[in-house]
This record gives C-alpha cells, sequence and structure tokens, in this order.
C-alpha cells in the first residue's frame, strides 16, 4: 500500500505548477486583443478555462488522500462526475485544435470559423450529457480508499453501462481523428516543401503549434489508452491506478506548461507582464529609497 501523504504531496507538485501557469495563461488571453481575434487562441481560451477547472477538481481528490475519507455520498459523486467530464471535455478541445490546425494549413480557411464554433458548442452538449448521466442513480465515479484512485462504481445501470461504452468510442474516435489530421496536416506541409517552385515554408509560430499540439496527443494517448483499454493490457492493481491517477492529474499542468513556454505569442506575452512587474517593484523602491 502508497502512503498517502507521499501521493498526495506528489499530486500537488503535479497540479499546483499547472494551475499557476493556466491563471497565467488566461490572463494574457483575456487582455490581448491581437489574440482575441485568432480562432486557435480562442479555442484555447476554452481549453484553458477547462483544464483550470480540472484542476480546481483535482485538489478536491487531493485532499481525501490526505483525509483518507471522501466527502459523502452527493460531493464526491459531483467531484467525480466534474473530473471525468472536464477530462472528456479537454480531450474533446484538443481534437478541435487538430480540425483547425488542418483548416488553416489547407485551402478551407473560410470555413474554419464557423465550422469550430460548431464543433466546441458540440464538445459542451456532449460533456453536459455525460455530466448529467454521472449524477444519475447506479451511475458515476466512487473513491475507494484501499486504491487511492477514482473508479466506475460497482454494479453500474443500464444508462451507465452505456456511458462506458460511448466514452471509449469517443475516446477513439478522437484518437483516430487526431492521428488522421496531424498525418495529413504534415503531408500538405511535405507536398508544399517538395513540389512547390517558390515555397516559403511554414511559419515558425505555426510550426511551434503544431509541434506543441503533436506532443499533447502523445501525452493523451500515453494518460487515456491504459484508462479506458487497460484491463485489455494490464492487470488491475494498486500500481496502475496510481499511474492513471497521476497520470490524469499532471495532464493539464503539462498542457498549460507547455503552452506558456512553447508558444511563441504567449511566451513573448508572458515576458513583458514579468518584465512589467519587475520594472515596477524597481520604480517603486527607488521612489521608498526617495523619500526615505
Amino acid at each position: 500500500m502508497f502512503n498517502r501523504f507521499a501521493v498526495g504531496s506528489l499530486l500537488i507538485c503535479l497540479v499546483f505548477p499547472g494551475f499557476l501557469a493556466s491563471t497565467l495563461v488566461i490572463r494574457i488571453l483575456h487582455t490581448s486583443s491581437r489574440l482575441s481575434n485568432i480562432l486557435v487562441y480562442r479555442i484555447f481560451y476554452h481549453l484553458v478555462v477547462v483544464e483550470m477547472l480540472l484542476m480546481v477538481t483535482h485538489g478536491f481528490t487531493i485532499a481525501m488522500y490526505f483525509m483518507n475519507i471522501d466527502y459523502g455520498y452527493w460531493p464526491t459523486k459531483i467531484i467525480g462526475a466534474c473530473t471525468m467530464s472536464l477530462n472528456t471535455c479537454a480531450l474533446l478541445l484538443n481534437s478541435v485544435v487538430a480540425f483547425n490546425r488542418v483548416y488553416i494549413n489547407t485551402n478551407f480557411r473560410t470555413m474554419s470559423t464557423r465550422t469550430c464554433r460548431v464543433m466546441v458548442g458540440l464538445c459542451y452538449v456532449l460533456v453536459l450529457f455525460q455530466w448529467i448521466v454521472y449524477l444519475a442513480p447506479n451511475a458515476g465515479l466512487c473513491f475507494p480508499p484501499d486504491t487511492m484512485s477514482w473508479s466506475y462504481v460497482a454494479n453500474p445501470s443500464t444508462l451507465m453501462t452505456y456511458m462506458i461504452q460511448q466514452e471509449r468510442v469517443i475516446t477513439l474516435g478522437s484518437i483516430v481523428s487526431n492521428v488522421i489530421c496531424y498525418f495529413a496536416i504534415f503531408v500538405v506541409i511535405f507536398k508544399r516543401r517538395l513540389f512547390a517552385k517558390s515555397w516559403t515554408g511554414v511559419s515558425k509560430p505555426e510550426m511551434r503549434i503544431l509541434i506543441t499540439s503533436v506532443v499533447v496527443f502523445i501525452y493523451e494517448m500515453i494518460m487515456i489508452i491504459p484508462f479506458q483499454f487497460g484491463s485489455s493490457f494490464f492487470p488491475e492493481s494498486p500500481l496502475i491506478g496510481l499511474l492513471n491517477t497521476v497520470l490524469f492529474a499532471f495532464f493539464p499542468s503539462f498542457q498549460q506548461i507547455g503552452m506558456l513556454f512553447f508558444n511563441q505569442e504567449i511566451r513573448k506575452r508572458f515576458a513583458k507582464v514579468v518584465r512589467g512587474q519587475r520594472n515596477s517593484d524597481i520604480s517603486i523602491a527607488v521612489s521608498t529609497v526617495r523619500r526615505a
């Protein structure tokens, strides 16, 4: 059996930096008029808010590690429903980002805004339905003290069984669609470079967005496949449950920290915020010295 204090401390170290990064990214996206006019950054804004809320639910989960007890039937049920639905929403929004990159790198740019808005709306509708199902009787997630990880309730209802099957379909469909999208993008890029007589190449910001998105997608596969399909490959054990918990807890932090430091537009604005704060602190210090 793992030490609860050690596991809880590890999860805090994984979640808290991502929460701080998400607050900075939200501030940057909210205050930048230029980025707010670019569709992919509007999708990123939805994604950051969703993952910030997801990290809040992880915070409630971490507290259960230290307390060695859940919050009671309904609070635990609501936290589990929010955790799972927000995870699904983040997965679907990353798929929307992949579709957006396909549109940007092909000849369908005029369709991008309208189509992506519809896709984002569908993400929220699907997630709302999932959240409602998880609150139904004999449905949702529980947090057994002996496993230290979320698991489906025992003896699930027919509706919950159907929801679990659909989650696997959505997960597999999202993975396949992302593979197709990113493969198509790099094929288009390679084709332009190979056959165009005067090819200027893909811009560095666009390539960084693509690379960051692909890295996040690879992490998603590493995280989701053991949880949704792990019983087919790995025996159930406390170690596998802990591994799933750690992967899910670190996922939003991984994406937010990556967005803050590897997205050129966001990183430049973050540097301006840091420099501005530093200059403000220096001015206050100088003013204080002069008054003294």
